[in-house]
């Protein structure tokens, strides 16, 4: 099936591994039937350390860059680049990085309007075209896979030379391919404060540092924002909110670091802050920062006060109880002595 270009920005991860090298001109004394169509199978499969899961639901588009002529030259229809013995500026082999050529490829169909091929794999991680004319061709994935990053663009001649026993070659025109995939992962990150004094409202900073250090990657958090993050810089969560981090590759070391851990009377407590990506499984890192407040009685003008406050009021009225026993004691020494006086008398 055939559509109009559309130009994708790819992540180009990891190698490609073919069955057969594309790229070098062919040669030899048998001659290609350049009337000739054949198809151009994908087998898509993990082929990890955790399994040879299917690649299901890739999307790839399929340019032809180049016609070969009956003895196997190639005649490049992209003007920015040729092959061996072109008088081009830029000369394409097969140690040329994709991201040297691919741009000038999608642009050409894009100014001139040209369809491609495209095919997605299924839920065996296959994808076939059919009827491809002779010529050279350029794979690329434009819609990974679910947990997967986009794999390395590659070229496939059709046809590809073949040789038997005997050390005598044919062509073969019907092609399969192997791109090596890019399994993936999310890590998330969760945060939570605790405690008669902490804040809520407060943002806490979590610097995150990946063994991949030259890769962004997509992330959102549980407010609504959304960005890329790479190695060594930090993502702001307060109380209860969450980053999900997601497409970071299989295998890939993390740690992640609180900023403000154990500052402020705070005591911070973690878990999940580092580990490694794991095929099928949410990586997380949990922090909790606690702080608590003693809290101090607040005195009572009048009754049910503190001892304190009753103290004081008792010392106040001391001077006047003293006086009025004083007066009392007073007037008993002077009833006594009046008493005394009247018997004599």
């Amino acid at each position: 099936m055939k559509r109009k270009s559309t130009i994708l920005t790819t992540i180009m991860m990891t190698a490609l591994l073919l069955l057969m090298a594309v790229v070098p001109v062919l040669a030899g004394t048998a001659t290609i039937d350049t009337a000739k169509k054949g198809d151009l199978s994908i087998i898509y499969r993990d082929n990890d350390d955790e399994g040879d899961d299917p690649v299901a639901d890739a999307e790839f588009d399929i340019y032809k860059v180049a016609d070969i002529g009956p003895s196997g030259e190639y005649i490049s229809i992209i003007p920015e680049f040729g092959f061996e013995g072109s008088d081009k500026t830029l000369i394409i082999d097969e140690y040329t990085e994709p991201d040297k050529y691919v741009h000038f490829v999608e642009a050409y169909y894009s100014k001139t309007q040209q369809g491609l091929y495209m095919c997605h794999t299924n839920a065996n991680g296959e994808a076939k075209v059919r009827s491809l004319p002779v010529g050279l061709y350029l794979v690329k994935e434009i819609n990974p896979a679910k947990e997967h990053l986009a794999t390395k663009p590659f070229l496939v001649s059709m046809p590809h030379m073949e040789y038997d026993a005997g050390k005598n070659y044919g062509w073969t025109y019907d092609i399969t391919c192997y791109p090596k995939s890019q399994p993936c992962g999310d890590l998330v990150i969760n945060k939570t404060v605790q405690g008669n004094a902490g804040e809520t409202d407060r943002e806490f900073h979590f610097n995150i540092v990946f063994s991949l250090d030259k890769m962004a990657f997509h992330y959102t958090t549980s407010d609504g924002r959304e960005g890329t993050i790479a190695s060594g810089q930090t993502i702001a969560l307060k109380h209860n909110q969450s980053a999900k981090i997601d497409t970071v590759p299989i295998g890939t070391q993390y740690t992640v670091t609180e900023t403000e851990a154990n500052q402020e009377n705070y005591v911070t407590t973690f878990t999940g802050n580092t580990g490694r990506i794991m095929k099928k499984t949410v990586g997380k890192a949990s922090f909790i920062n606690k702080r608590e407040q003693e809290v101090t009685p607040t005195p009572t003008p009048n009754g049910g006060g503190s001892n304190s406050s009753q103290r004081i009021q008792t010392s106040d009225r001391l001077p006047w109880m003293a006086a009025g026993l004083l007066a009392i004691v007073l007037a008993c020494i002077v009833g006594v002595i009046s008493k005394r006086k009247q018997k004599r008398q």
